[in-house]
């Protein structure tokens, strides 16, 4: 019995955190808690609602992020909003982890589709093209041996402006220039992660230190590529000076991905 409220628990459950009166504050956790119809509502990776709490006894409200159709269902996210701008194969192996389920909702549906993924976005290589074309999703190139040569060109778009495909060429460079892009702002967040985690006992003279120059010479892939919004960010964080709740959220989100 004990087990089985512990996974009902675990499953269903919702971190509860007041606002604080200073927006730019961090919110006050307060416990975490099972709702009665909250709790009842499904994951989606394009969510319609957001949950908030407003009070310590225990009221949560259910706000609408977007226009919902008449009996469309009502969605949460289950994961952090930043993980909500990651490729599918990724948010599908956090819930499949964190959650225990195959998220099959409709964005993760189309990715796998002809559509592919809305955040492997590319500049079409046609010359004088300035269209895009997607990915449904990213796997290692094999290239050492010409007998395991992998065909990429069936999980590529077409171009959404000259309607052609790219060549297998195009496609893994398209794909190694992801994995190479992702790696260094990966390796650049967990250097400005381990700066500022309450948890590093190193002092300040170890900690290791993230070059401006390097920061400003990322070059976004697409607009609407999963990578830029954290290049963004980054960017953001050298020229304000900011040292708070990006940092927050950045160590949040790197902590839900490895939970």
């Amino acid at each position: 019995m004990f087990l089985k409220v512990n996974l009902v628990f675990s499953f269903n459950n919702f971190r509860c955190a007041l606002a604080g009166l200073d927006p730019a504050s961090k919110d006050e956790e307060i416990g975490d808690a099972v709702f009665s119809l909250a709790s009842r509502m499904n994951h989606s990776c394009l969510p319609n609602v957001t949950c908030r709490t407003l009070s310590r006894t225990g009221l949560m409200a259910v706000y609408a992020i977007r226009d919902i159709a008449e009996g469309e269902e009502l969605c949460p996210s289950y994961i952090h909003a930043a993980l909500l701008l990651r490729p599918t194969s990724i948010r599908q192996t956090h819930l499949l982890a964190s959650h225990s389920f195959q998220c099959l909702c409709p964005r993760c549906q189309v990715s796998e589709s002809e559509a592919g993924d809305d955040v492997l976005v590319f500049p079409c290589m046609q010359q004088e093209c300035t269209g895009s074309f997607r990915l449904q999703r990213v796997r290692p190139c094999i290239t050492t041996r010409a007998d395991r040569q992998e065909s990429t060109l069936s999980i590529a778009t077409t171009c959404m402006q000259c309607g052609r495909f790219p060549t297998d060429s195009q496609v893994r460079h398209a794909i190694q220039l992801n994995d190479l892009l992702a790696n260094t702002v990966a390796d650049i967040e967990a250097a400005q992660a381990q700066m500022v985690s309450s948890d590093s006992e190193r002092s300040g003279d170890d900690l290791p230190e993230v070059a401006p120059n390097a920061v400003m010479a990322l070059q976004p892939i697409h607009p609407q590529h999963h990578l830029t919004y954290r290049i963004a960010q980054l960017r953001w964080r050298v020229l304000s000076g900011h040292t708070s709740s990006f940092e927050e959220t950045l160590i949040t989100a790197r902590q839900e991905e490895q939970a």
